[in-house]
């Protein structure tokens, strides 16, 4: 019964955290059993099913069947009684986060980690629903105005180490470091390479036991609000000059000045994600780029980036002064 397991090895802490379940749930199907549970053999059977709490008293006792039964030997194996995210599975996730702990010092080592490893574009292969890259790519661009990213780029080897305000709550955190790419990413490639480094740090998640590695993709997908309506960082910001508690104050060149309107602010904003995204399509221009390998990341998701550009300008060109009572 115990070999019958599913051969994965699931990691309980971030299973409760993430799912709430715990170890050992799970469905167990057993083959005819050869003879009655009447017969002696048949309580030592039921016996050892009810130790590794395979007895079911309302489905179990049809596995017994009479003497007449030609079944020659029986069959016995589980499934996980729930789907996971594959983050808990430590059988999977394990290997990759280790392999990548020794790679990821050096460049070339980073290279050769990632050579051949991805045979789908971008978009398809980011591990989260379309719906929430969307999101990631305005809040990418939000907390870019309100003045929320931030760049370390002393490190030669490991390369940029990029960070976003997470709110009150979580500080400053990190995305991952170093990011996934087969080169030192570039400033006008970040996001792509953000994107891609979800991977890793999914799988930073099972060894940190814990879901912290994705604080900054959380904070990238609150910020990025819905593609009709702002998120609240950064509608707060525009309606009453409000800053996120504790964060950065914006840049009045890139988010307008507190002093200003509302009028002025939202104007800033959408004036710089006109020019961000006038910059991006410069820096996606693939005349520049000779071999397709040599293309930036963020050029296979260009069209996405361009969308939720203009479904940003859009959410702020409808926020209005903050009208008081009812």
């Amino acid at each position: 019964v115990a070999a019958s397991d599913p051969l994965v090895d699931i990691d309980a802490t971030l299973l409760m955290n993430i799912h709430g379940k715990s170890l050992g749930e799970k469905n167990t199907i057993v083959s005819a059993i050869p003879f009655s549970l009447a017969h002696p053999v048949g309580s030592i059977i039921k016996d050892v099913l009810s130790t590794y709490k395979v007895w079911d008293p309302t489905s179990s006792e049809k596995w017994f069947k009479d003497n007449t039964s030609k079944a020659k030997y029986i069959d016995i194996f589980s499934t996980q009684k729930y789907p996971y995210e594959p983050m808990v599975f430590s059988s999977i996730m394990q290997p990759i986060a280790k392999q990548w702990a020794a790679d990821s010092n050096n460049p070339s080592t980073r290279n050769t980690f990632w050579k051949w490893r991805r045979a789908r574009t971008l978009s398809e292969s980011i591990p989260a629903a379309k719906v929430v890259v969307e999101s990631m790519v305005r809040g990418w661009y939000v907390a870019k105005a309100l003045g929320q990213l931030d760049s370390d780029l002393t490190d030669a080897n490991r390369g940029p180490k990029l960070s976003i305000y997470g709110g009150p709550e979580n500080g400053t955190v990190v995305f991952p470091h170093p990011l996934l790419d087969r080169e030192t990413a570039k400033q006008f490639d970040f996001l792509g390479v953000v994107l891609q480094s979800l991977t890793i740090a999914l799988a930073q998640c099972n060894g940190a036991q814990s879901l912290g590695p994705l604080f900054a993709y959380h904070r990238l997908i609150d910020l990025g609000g819905t593609p009709g309506a702002a998120g609240l960082d950064l509608t707060n910001w525009i309606q009453t000059a409000t800053k996120t508690p504790n964060g950065p104050e914006p840049s009045p060149e890139r988010a307008g000045s507190s002093s200003g309107s509302v009028e002025e602010r939202r104007k800033a904003i959408m004036d710089y994600i006109s020019r961000e995204k006038a910059a991006f399509n410069v820096d996606m221009t693939v005349d520049e780029y000779g071999n397709i390998r040599d293309y930036p990341v963020s050029w296979e998701i260009r069209d996405m980036v361009n969308r939720e550009l203009d479904n940003l300008i859009s959410a702020v060109s409808k926020i209005r002064e903050d009208s008081k009572g009812v």
